[in-house]
């Protein structure tokens, strides 16, 4: 086995071939991971995940007003979300959810940086926080640079930056430039800066310590690896100006966990959820370490393991054991061919062969495995000989951390069981999959060079000695397996999580994608006065009316009725309901808002209107919708059914951007379906009514409920108009005043108790009150059977 030739030196002076290798690395990264967050941007009116956008943006404006919690719209949401005796796990998660995304304040840097950008530029603060999510962006992608530079060389940073440009990293990633990530980028170069400078950093950690801090709490424990990486560089130094050089940062690290976890201030402490009760604290934890192997996992997946198509890997996943067995079969196949040679000879040439293909081809997700084992092994035992304490260091301190992050638990709404597993852990483990990056890509760097000069040191010496390995570590073997690995296991890899990042991308701009009509907020502003009260529905509508004038009118939350026994409310002062538009919100799916305008009858599928009994429709009028899309369809089936059994069909075809109208026969109640007749194109109908007078865009008299079934889905979305709404014992009738965008505005009339019509239950809290208000926000999946 030739091993007599030197080595390349990785660790000579950096070449400019190393900075163009850095430099088209990091390119590449920003392209990637920056341009997705850019085109989502640019692509959406709000931003994406709205919810937690606007979450964010209150938090600017009560900065702005200096927390005024004493506003109308804040007492009656503080009152109503103040726990109860008797409340259900759900109600509580409910108040849990109201209170702490309006009274819950602890990105302060983060909103006095949105209300900077805003007054800078001069624009909105909607536009301010896309303006942040791009610079923040560009602040992960430099923070990630610098950590890579600091701990390894320029070309393993370079490759590592490439490998990571298509991570799309679980839970909040680094594509969503909020706090949590924003205080990791800076988390990450005060610990470099710590590193590079031996701990010698007083004031720069002082004040990075300080900005982590108040950016998110999970600044916290970068602000005390900070402090403690300092110790551990300088225990040797006089200990009397160690520590008066960390006093500052020790100061401002105690008062925060005293005034966060210890003695907690309302705006900065979060309270536990309610614990569901088929769950206990060590079946979390347990939970959470499976969810971390998963990440390794996973890791070794995206880093070429051949496992061919996502099916076969679902059913691996499934089936562990019976891939265990089949690579025993495949290693027993591919060492048989030595024992049947001994026997037969070269009689069995043929035979032998063609069992030892069988079983190297079964064999290829153990080989690959291999092949990353001593790519990582050759990048652990030659790291950078400048930069090896600080690699081996954050290896170990980030996995004491992913170890450590186990025991923390977090429950979420979610009714019956907690769904937000791992939710440190997944935090941590990009600082962690970023050392693994710089170990992957530097052994790879190390591999290559070695097969380049046959000096194969990554193989451990007393293999290098052994007979088969002397036959087969040959340059152009090694070169063949080094690009089977890429072919048939990494590029595969890189396919699947470029389909992974168009999928998150197509998720980030549909998800909340709703239009909300300005001028229904202004009018109800216009007609109301402080003491009036507006009702919402959702939590994504409450935040963005209140962040646009709605602090100074008073507030009701619909789905926490009934109000509490203490709140004060008079019959004439509920005026408005501001709501989504159920006829758009049949086009949820799972647990992801996709509330458009106009409304997307999926390719195939069927909306069908439920009439009330005495309705007698005459004419149809359909609105085309106005969206540009490419690939629409505008061919569809009209079928009306009668009451009585009688049935009209005629198919029609939808044209130019104008109302179009079609006769109907004078049948009584039964239903009317509109049939999708392309079965790969969606229909766009921007509206849809029976009047003729067009003042409102769907039909809001005669209708009962609404039904889009997804025939490719396989699934059956429906949502029941609202009617009525009960407060306080006093039923009032809904009047539609404005339906454009994703919402409706009604305007409130109170109606004889005794003339009420019977309401249906609040789903999953028999104790509240019953209320018909706008569309449940988690609709039903039904059987798609009644057509």
């Amino acid at each position: 086995m030739p091993s007599t030739k030197t080595s390349l030196n990785p660790d000579s002076p950096p070449t400019r071939a190393s900075w163009w290798i850095f430099g088209v690395g990091l390119a590449i990264f920003i392209l990637c991971q920056t341009g997705l967050v850019l085109d989502v941007q640019l692509s959406r009116v709000l931003p994406p995940e709205a919810d937690d956008a606007y979450c964010y943006i209150y938090n600017a404006i009560q900065l702005r007003q200096g927390f005024n919690y004493s506003t109308p719209a804040m007492k009656d949401l503080r009152s109503q979300a103040q726990p109860e005796p008797g409340d259900s796990i759900d109600r509580q998660n409910l108040k849990w959810e109201l209170h702490h995304s309006l009274f819950f304040t602890h990105y302060l840097l983060h909103s006095a940086i949105l209300l900077v950008i805003s007054w800078i530029s001069g624009v909105s603060l909607e536009t301010a926080y896309k303006i942040s999510c791009v610079l923040g962006s560009l602040l992960i992608a430099g923070a990630i640079s610098f950590f890579l530079l600091t701990i390894t060389d320029r070309l393993s940073a370079g490759l590592a930056l490439g490998s990571l440009a298509l991570t799309m990293f679980p839970m909040q990633g680094i594509h969503y430039v909020v706090p949590t990530n924003l205080s990791m980028a800076l988390g990450l170069i005060l610990l470099c800066l710590v590193l590079r400078t031996g701990g010698q950093v007083k004031w720069s950690l002082f004040f990075l310590s300080i900005v982590c801090l108040l950016i998110h709490r999970t600044g916290v424990i970068y602000a005390v690896l900070g402090v403690f990486t300092s110790i551990l560089w300088r225990y040797k130094e006089n200990k009397r100006k160690l520590f008066l050089d960390l006093f500052p940062t020790l100061v401002i690290i105690g008062f925060f966990v005293l005034v966060t976890f210890i003695f907690p201030l309302p705006i900065f402490h979060l309270s536990p959820m309610a614990h569901p009760p088929d769950t206990n604290y060590l079946k979390e934890v347990w939970y959470n370490a499976i969810e971390l192997f998963k990440l390794f996992g996973q890791w070794f997946l995206h880093h070429g393991v051949i496992m061919g198509p996502q099916q076969i890997q679902n059913m691996i996943a499934s089936h562990w054991l019976l891939f265990l067995g089949l690579q025993l079969l495949g290693l027993a196949l591919f060492i048989t061919p030595w024992f049947v040679k001994k026997r037969y000879g070269k009689n069995s040439q043929i035979f032998r062969w063609i069992l030892s293909i069988s079983g190297a081809l079964i064999l290829l997700p153990s080989f690959s495995v291999v092949v990353i084992l001593i790519v990582l092994r050759a990048g652990w035992l030659y790291p950078p000989q400048e930069k090896k304490n600080y690699l081996y260091y954050v290896f170990f301190l980030f996995l004491f951390l992913l170890v450590l992050s186990l025991l923390h638990v977090m429950y979420i709404a979610e009714p019956g069981h907690p769904i937000l597993r791992a939710d440190l852990t997944n935090r941590l483990w990009v600082p962690f999959a970023l050392v693994l990056a710089a170990i992957f890509a530097r052994g790879l760097w190390w591999v290559i060079q070695q097969i380049i000069t046959e000096s194969y040191n990554f193989v451990p010496q007393n293999l290098q000695k052994h007979e088969f390995l002397g036959r087969v570590m040959k340059p152009q073997y090694l070169w063949l397996v080094l690009v089977i690995f890429f072919v048939v296991g990494y590029l595969p890899g890189l396919v699947q999580a470029y389909d992974i990042r168009e999928n998150i991308k197509y998720f980030m701009v549909v998800r909340q994608n709703v239009v909300f009509d300005q001028d229904q907020i202004n009018s109800v502003l216009e007609k109301t006065s402080p003491k009036d009260f507006i009702i919402y529905d959702d939590n994504l509508i409450r935040h963005y009316i209140l962040s646009h004038g709605g602090l100074e009118r008073r507030a009701i939350y619909l789905p926490l009725l009934p109000l509490p026994e203490s709140f004060q409310i008079s019959p004439e002062t509920p005026k408005y309901e501001i709501g989504w538009n159920p006829f758009l919100a049949v086009q949820h799916y799972e647990n992801v808002r996709d509330v458009q305008y106009p409304l997307i009858i999926p390719g195939g599928s069927t909306l069908k209107l439920s009439l009330d009994p005495q309705f007698q429709p005459e004419e149809l009028q359909i609105l085309p919708g106005s969206q540009p899309r490419q690939g629409t369809s505008s061919r569809l089936s009209v079928i009306r059914r009668g009451a009585t059994g009688a049935t009209e069909q005629k198919d029609i075809h939808l044209s130019g951007n104008d109302w179009q109208s079609f006769p109907l026969q004078p049948l009584r109640g039964g239903s009317l379906l509109l049939v999708n007749l392309d079965p790969d194109k969606p229909l766009l109908v921007g509206g849809l009514n029976f009047s003729g007078q067009h003042t409102f865009l769907w039909p809001w008299q005669g209708v009962e409920k609404v039904i889009l079934i997804d025939v490719q889905r396989h699934l059956q979305r429906s949502a029941l108009l609202p009617k009525q709404v009960k407060i306080k014992g006093i039923n009032y009738e809904l009047e539609v005043l404005q339906d454009s965008g994703s919402t409706v505005l009604w305007r409130l009339r109170p109606e004889d108790q005794k003339n009420f019509p019977a309401t249906r239950t609040s789903p999953g809290n028999p104790a509240a009150h019953v209320w018909t208000s706008a569309c449940d926000p988690h609709l039903t999946i039904d059987s798609a059977n009644d057509l």
